[in-house]
């Protein structure tokens, strides 16, 4: 009997722990980017805006290298937050929107929607956090830019050009260098 219970003791423990595989060659850290933009005045119509950056230079170099890694070892990225601010005009809010949607788009890939704010307030302020999509975006990421796709509904319409920016933190899962 009491080799019985030590035979199974010894297959517990070699399931339990002969079965894991630690993979110490995998960090995860954030990134935080920044992109700034315009929003045309619409004059008197209103439309469905859309702005596309002029591209945004990857340039998280030193991120990966604090982390010892590089941006050819990504495994997985994901945005985590979005936060959008007005910086011009003084006191413009996000009021004269009903709804906003953001996209990556990379030369090769797919536009992919990575945040959006449905119903956004009238009593909205100068800043904006959007909802994020929980999809792997390191293709676009691996690519030396990216463009970010900025789609809008206006609920009234605003004369004046207005200047937002994103700032956005992505998580980064990335293999570790030897």
């Amino acid at each position: 009997m009491k080799l019985l219970k030590n035979t199974l003791m010894l297959l517990v423990i070699v399931a339990v722990f002969g079965g894991c595989k630690k993979d110490p060659g995998e960090v995860t850290f954030n990134v935080k980017s920044q992109e700034n933009f315009v929003v045309q005045g619409s004059g008197s119509i209103l439309s469905l805006l859309e702005v596309v950056t002029p591209g945004v230079t990857t340039n998280w170099e030193g991120d990966f290298a604090n982390n010892n890694s590089r941006k050819d070892q990504l495994r997985d990225m994901r945005l985590r937050e979005l936060v959008m601010k007005i910086t011009a005009p003084a006191g413009e809010t996000f009021d004269f929107l009903e709804n906003i949607r953001i996209f990556i788009q990379a030369e090769g890939l797919q536009k992919t929607e990575i945040a959006y704010k449905d119903n956004i307030p009238t009593t909205i302020g100068q800043r904006l956090e959007l909802e994020t999509k929980d999809v792997d975006i390191s293709p676009y990421a691996r690519k030396d830019v990216f463009k970010l796709i900025v789609q809008a509904k206006q609920r009234k319409v605003n004369p004046d050009d207005v200047h937002m920016r994103a700032d956005m933190t992505f998580k980064v899962t990335a293999n570790v260098l030897d």
